[in-house]
C-alpha cells in the first residue's frame, strides 16, 4: 500500500464487511463508527510493512498517535473482526490518546471517504458527522463522537427482542430462578435492582433472565440497554427506535431528550402492538445493564421511553443506584462452593469435583475469575506435564498467590483489555469512580490479613478517622460492593483484597499503613497479659490480625536496614505481650510451610530477645529465654529448651531476680522430668521451693511441690510423692487454683 487511493479501495471491501457486525452486538461504540475498525483491520493485515506504517503517520499526524495505533493492533492478528471492534470499542471509552488518534486518522480520510460516497450523511455537516445518519454499503448507520448504532432498514419493523443466550451459564440456577419468579409476580411498574462487583455476572444472569422470560410468554418484547460509566441517553434511544420501529428517527428533532424520549415511547408502542406476540398481561422487559451513580439521570430519562406494561430489570455495581431509583434492591452473592464446582464443570469438563471445588474457594466464587482461571488452565502446556499435573499446579498457584496479594497479572488473571477479560480492569471501574479519599481508604485494606473480618476500631486506625466517621466511610464502600458487612465485623473479599494490596504496593504506602496495622494490632495484644486466660475468647477474631503483624514484625526484624528504633520499640512490646499467648497456646506457634506444620513463631520471642540485649534489659531477656525454652518444652525438645533456660538461669540471678529464678530452675526441673532423669530434676526443684517461698509465689510454690511429688512417684517413692502432693492441696486452694487443685487431686 503506498498511496491513499490504494489504501480507499481497499476500505470499501472492509466497510462492506464491517457493516452487518454493529448488528450483531447492537451497540459497538467507535468513534466515528465502524469506518475506524475497519481502517486498523486494514493495517493490521500487515502491521510491519513500512509502506503502510507510513502513510498511516501521515494520516495520524504525529508518532504519537502511531504509538497509540499500534498498541491498539496488539493481538489483532488473532481474534476476529468482531472481537476487533468490540477490542476498540472498549479501550476507546477509556483512553484519551486513543481517542485523539482515532479522530485524526479519520479526520484525514473523511472528505474522500464522502468523496466515495463510502459513508453518506443524511443532513448537512460542516466538519463533523456527529449525529449524522451514516450509509455504509447497504447498512444505514448514526455516527456520534463514541457510538454506532446499526439500524434495520425502515420496511423491516420488528419486535424487539432479547440478547442471545451466553455460551456458557451455570452455577446460577436458584438465584435466577429466585429472581425470575419475584419479576413474574412484580407489577408493571416493578423496578428490580441486581447490584454487586464487577464480574460477578449480574449481565450474564440478566441475559438469561430476558432470554427465557421472553420465551415462556412473561414478556412479549425486551429492550436492552448498556448504560455504562459513559451512558449515552440519546443513542441508546436512537437504537432501540431505528433498530426496530423507525429508521428514520432522528433525536435532533426534538428540542429536549424528554420529549424525544416521549417519542420513541410511542413508536415502540406501536412496533410491539403490531410485530410482538401477544401475552396475558401484555408486558415488556426492559433491562437497563450496567448502570452506574452518574447514571441515574440516564436511567430516569430512559424510563420515560419505556412502552406501556413495562417492567425495568437494573444491573449495578452500586446499592445506591437501587436506592436512589426505589428499586428493589437484590444482591447478587459470590458462588458457593457448590455453585462454583459447577460453573468451573461447564469449562474444565474433565477436571475432578474436589479440584474444582479447590479452584473455586481459591478464587471466592468470582464468576470471571474462575472463568478466567478456566481459560488460562486449557490454555497453558508445559513439556511433560499431564493435563491433571497442570491443573493442581495453577489451583496451587491461586491458593497461595491469592492469599500473598500477587497481582493479577502474575495470577494470569488478565487476558485482553475489555473489562470481561480482565479481572484488574474490571475492577478498576469500581476503584476509578471513587473518590481520591476513598480511594486511599480502599488501598489500605489490602494490608489487612487474608479473608478474615475486622472491626470498625481496626478501620479507625488504619484509615486515621474517629470512631464515628468510620461507619459512613465504611457503609460508602459497601454500597459500592467493595466491602461486606459479617454481624459485628465487616469483611472484604479476597480478590479485593488481592487488588488493595497491589494498588498499595504500587503507590508505596505499604510501609505506613503497615504501621498504622501494626500500632492498633500491638494496642489489642496488651490484653493477653490483662485478661484472664478464661476470657481471651474475646480476642478470637483478632487473632489472624495478630499472627500476620507478628510474622511481618520477625521478617522485618532480618534486614539490618530497617532496625531502627521505632522498629524495635514495636517489635518488643509486640513480643513482650504475646509471650504468655504464646506459652499457653503453643499450638499458635506453627504456621504452614508448603505442606509442613513448623513452629515458626518462635521468632516471635527470638525478636523480642533481640531487642532487649540491644537495650541492656536483662529481666526481660531471661524472662524471654525462658519462654523459649518452654515453647521447645512443649514441642518436646526438651535438651533444646535446657539450653534456653541454662542462659536465663545466671541473667536472673545476677540481678537479683529471685522469682525468675525460681522459675528458670523449675523449668530446668521439668526439662530433665522429660527427659527422664528424675533425681537431676529433685535437685532443681529443691533449689527453686525455697525461692519460691521466699518470695511469697504461694501458686509457684504449689506448682513446684506438685513436681516434686511427680518425681518421687516416677521412682517409686509412692508415700514421699504423697507428701508432697498433699502439701501442694492446700496452696491450690488458697489461691483459687481449680484446675492446678484438680491436677493435685488426680496425682494423689
Amino acid at each position: 500500500m503506498t498511496d491513499l487511493g490504494t489504501w480507499r479501495n481497499h476500505l470499501k471491501q472492509h466497510l462492506t464487511d464491517f457493516a452487518p457486525l454493529a448488528g450483531q452486538d447492537r451497540s459497538i461504540d467507535l468513534i466515528y463508527g465502524l469506518t475506524a475498525a475497519a481502517v486498523l483491520w486494514e493495517v493490521r493485515d500487515a502491521p510491519n510493512n513500512a509502506a503502510q506504517l507510513e502513510a498511516l503517520k501521515t494520516a495520524c499526524g504525529d508518532e504519537k498517535h502511531l504509538d497509540t495505533l499500534r498498541r491498539a493492533l496488539g493481538g489483532w492478528d488473532v481474534i476476529t473482526r468482531l472481537d476487533a471492534a468490540r477490542s476498540l470499542s472498549s479501550r476507546q471509552h477509556e483512553n484519551a490518546d486513543l481517542r485523539e488518534a482515532l479522530s485524526a486518522v479519520m479526520g484525514y480520510f473523511l472528505t474522500d471517504l464522502f468523496a466515495e460516497k463510502m459513508i453518506q450523511p443524511s443532513i448537512t455537516v460542516a466538519g463533523d458527522v456527529s449525529g449524522a445518519n451514516v450509509l455504509i454499503g447497504s447498512q444505514q448507520v448514526i455516527v456520534g463522537d463514541l457510538v454506532i448504532q446499526y439500524f434495520q432498514p425502515k420496511a423491516e419493523r420488528c419486535c424487539p427482542k432479547p440478547l442471545p443466550l451466553p455460551d456458557k451459564f451455570g452455577g446460577r440456577e436458584e438465584r435466577l430462578k429466585e429472581i425470575m419468579a419475584e419479576i413474574k409476580a412484580g407489577t408493571d411498574t416493578a423496578i428490580t435492582a441486581v447490584h454487586g462487583i464487577g464480574g460477578i455476572g449480574k449481565t450474564t444472569l440478566a441475559r438469561v433472565l430476558a432470554h427465557r422470560l421472553h420465551t415462556d410468554k412473561t414478556f412479549r418484547a425486551v429492550l436492552w440497554a448498556d448504560v455504562t460509566r459513559s451512558p449515552n441517553v440519546s443513542g441508546i434511544l436512537s437504537g432501540w427506535v431505528v433498530a426496530n420501529a423507525d429508521s428514520a428517527f432522528n433525536m435532533s428533532s426534538y428540542p429536549t431528550i424528554e420529549q424525544a424520549a416521549y417519542a420513541a415511547k410511542q413508536r415502540l408502542d406501536g412496533v410491539i402492538d403490531e410485530k410482538c406476540e401477544t401475552c396475558e398481561p401484555p408486558r415488556v422487559l426492559v433491562v437497563l445493564d450496567d448502570v452506574w451513580d452518574n447514571g441515574l439521570e440516564a436511567a430516569r430519562t430512559l424510563r420515560l421511553a419505556c412502552p406501556e406494561h413495562t417492567t425495568v430489570l437494573i444491573t449495578t455495581r452500586s446499592e445506591n443506584v437501587a436506592v436512589n431509583l426505589n428499586a428493589k434492591a437484590k444482591s447478587l452473592a459470590y458462588m458457593t462452593p457448590d455453585e462454583a464446582v459447577e460453573m468451573l464443570a461447564l469449562h474444565l469438563a474433565e477436571a475432578a469435583t474436589g479440584t474444582l471445588r479447590r479452584l473455586g474457594f481459591a478464587l471466592g466464587g468470582h464468576a470471571l475469575a474462575m472463568e478466567l482461571a478456566a481459560r488460562r488452565i486449557r490454555k497453558e502446556k508445559r513439556p511433560g506435564e499431564t493435563d491433571e499435573q497442570k491443573l493442581e499446579r495453577c489451583v496451587r498457584e491461586y491458593e497461595t498467590g491469592i492469599p500473598a496479594g500477587s497481582p493479577f497479572d502474575g495470577l494470569k488473571l488478565e487476558q485482553g483489555d475489555k473489562k470481561e477479560d480482565n479481572l484488574t480492569r474490571s475492577l478498576a471501574y469500581s476503584y476509578d469512580s471513587l473518590s481520591e479519599d476513598d480511594q486511599k481508604r480502599f488501598r489500605a485494606l489490602g494490608i489487612l490479613a487474608h479473608d478474615v473480618p475486622f472491626d470498625a476500631a481496626l478501620l479507625a486506625a488504619l484509615w486515621e478517622l474517629p470512631l464515628d466517621a468510620v461507619y459512613d466511610q465504611a457503609d460508602h464502600l459497601r454500597l459500592l460492593s467493595l466491602l461486606e458487612t459479617d454481624e459485628n465485623y465487616y469483611r472484604q473479599h479476597p480478590l479485593l483484597r488481592a487488588y488493595a494490596r497491589a494498588l498499595l504496593e504500587t503507590t508505596g504506602e505499604s510501609g505506613e499503613v503497615f504501621n498504622r496495622y501494626a500500632d492498633h494490632i500491638i494496642y489489642v495484644t496488651r490484653q493477653f497479659r490483662q485478661l484472664p486466660v478464661d476470657q481471651w475468647h474475646t480476642l478470637t477474631p483478632q487473632l489472624p490480625h495478630i499472627h500476620l503483624v507478628g510474622d511481618v514484625l520477625a521478617q522485618r526484624c532480618l534486614i539490618p536496614a530497617t532496625l531502627d528504633d521505632t522498629l524495635m520499640a514495636r517489635v518488643g512490646e509486640f513480643s513482650w505481650n504475646t509471650m504468655r499467648y504464646l506459652n499457653r497456646r503453643p499450638e499458635a506457634l506453627f504456621v504452614e510451610v508448603g505442606s509442613q506444620r513448623e513452629p515458626q513463631r518462635i521468632n516471635w520471642f527470638e525478636m523480642g530477645l533481640k531487642v532487649w540485649r540491644g537495650a541492656n534489659n536483662p529481666e526481660r531477656e531471661a524472662a524471654t529465654l525462658n519462654n523459649i525454652g518452654g515453647a521447645w518444652d512443649a514441642l518436646g525438645e526438651k535438651r533444646q529448651a535446657l539450653a534456653f533456660y541454662e542462659q536465663a538461669l545466671p541473667l536472673s540471678q545476677a540481678v537479683g531476680d529471685r522469682s525468675g529464678e525460681a522459675t528458670t530452675l523449675n523449668n530446668i526441673g521439668m526439662a530433665w522430668s522429660g527427659l527422664g532423669e528424675q533425681r537431676q530434676a529433685l535437685d532443681f526443684y529443691e533449689q527453686a521451693l525455697p525461692l519460691r517461698r521466699a518470695v511469697g509465689d504461694r501458686s509457684g510454690e504449689a506448682t513446684t511441690l506438685n513436681n516434686i511429688g511427680i518425681a518421687w512417684s516416677a521412682l517409686g517413692e509412692q508415700r514421699q510423692a504423697l507428701a508432697f502432693f498433699e502439701q501442694a492441696l492446700p496452696l491450690r486452694r488458697e489461691v483459687g487454683d481449680r484446675s492446678g487443685e484438680a491436677t493435685t487431686l488426680n496425682n494423689i
